[in-house]
């Protein structure tokens, strides 16, 4: 009777440290920011713009808004709702695993996948956004310098770095993830 008690506790405290590093709640939004300091960069949130995402003086254009992803749960895609789109329409985000490319998103009430993309895997772990791949954690994130004349000076776009890539005007970073609060 005690080993059976003893076993019991031993697994249910594995479970919930398990549980405590990894948030699964399907429902709750996040917002994601950056972690890492970068020049020029006074607001460090994630804005969604053009299809992909940004931090820096983006947000002050009239076409970009607030990243909030739903989901964050490894086993289910990741998603937001864009007020831009008309109706406003569910977007799945994804990357390419082993390529070095912008944060995409499908097109608005589409359930198309481009193939070789990973919507799956991304999730919380220790308050971080990652990517859990064959057994693995890793986080694989970069901030690239937009040119003056793509978009406000001082904004970045943030990609996945498949390829492990060294580029010029891009830093690596970590991206913060917290539970929307309104």
């Amino acid at each position: 009777m005690k080993f059976t008690a003893l076993l019991s506790a031993i697994i249910l405290g594995a479970l919930s440290s398990q549980a405590a590093a990894q948030d699964t709640t399907a429902s709750t939004r996040y917002q994601l920011s950056v972690e890492t300091q970068l020049p020029g960069v006074v607001y460090p949130t994630l804005m969604f713009a053009n299809g992909s995402a940004y931090i820096g003086n983006i947000k002050y254009n009239t076409y970009s808004e607030p990243l909030l992803l739903s989901g964050l749960n490894p086993q289910y895609g990741n998603g937001f709702t864009s007020f831009h789109s008309s109706p406003t329409g569910w977007q799945t985000f994804f990357v390419y695993e082993n390529q070095t490319r912008p944060i995409s998103f499908t097109v608005p009430h589409s359930a198309y996948i481009p193939a070789g993309a990973a919507t799956t895997g991304f999730g919380v772990f220790d308050g971080n956004f990652k990517l859990q791949s064959n057994g693995k954690i890793s986080e694989k994130w970069i901030a690239c310098q937009v040119s003056k004349a793509a978009t406000p000076y001082d904004s970045w776009q943030i990609l996945w770095n498949g390829e492990g890539k060294t580029m010029d005007n891009c830093k690596d970073v970590k991206l913060i993830a917290r539970k929307e609060t309104c």
